[in-house]
């Protein structure tokens, strides 16, 4: 028996619902860590020269800074968009973060300390986190 179409749109509301929700937490993230890189090689046009594995310190500790500075909004947006189950879409959003976090680290080979990579797991879903809260 197939299903009756009310409750077939009502999972689609449902799970459309929820991925939107995550789906553009995650956009948000991305577009801000863009900004917030476009912003800095306008400002310091110098600070990512050279080969990938000789970026100074304090360029990799700025790009630490703006992963949870862009995180929080995309923490924030997650939690305003999702109607139910907001707690299980926070924790949908820090998954894919931690997930491309891990899947960047492997394919980088030790471009970036492992400090850095580090740094980007703990901070990313912090901001998140952070985000989220602030939405009541």
């Amino acid at each position: 028996m197939p299903p009756r179409p009310s409750s077939l749109s009502a999972l689609l509301k449902a799970v459309s619902g929820s991925t939107l929700a995550v789906i553009l937490g995650y956009v948000t993230i991305v577009m801000g860590v863009m900004i917030g890189f476009a912003v800095l090689g306008k400002l310091t046009p110098d600070i990512f020269t050279g080969a990938p594995d000789q970026i100074a310190g304090s360029a990799l500790i700025i790009t630490l800074i703006m992963s949870i500075v862009t995180a929080i909004p995309g923490g924030y947006g997650t939690a305003s968009l999702s109607k139910e189950k907001r707690k299980r879409n926070i924790h949908f959003l820090i998954g894919l973060l931690v997930i491309l976090g891990i899947v960047t680290a492997i394919l980088e080979g030790g471009i970036k300390p492992l400090w850095w990579h580090a740094g980007l797991l703990i901070l990313g879903p912090c901001g998140v986190v952070a985000g989220a809260r602030m939405k009541k």
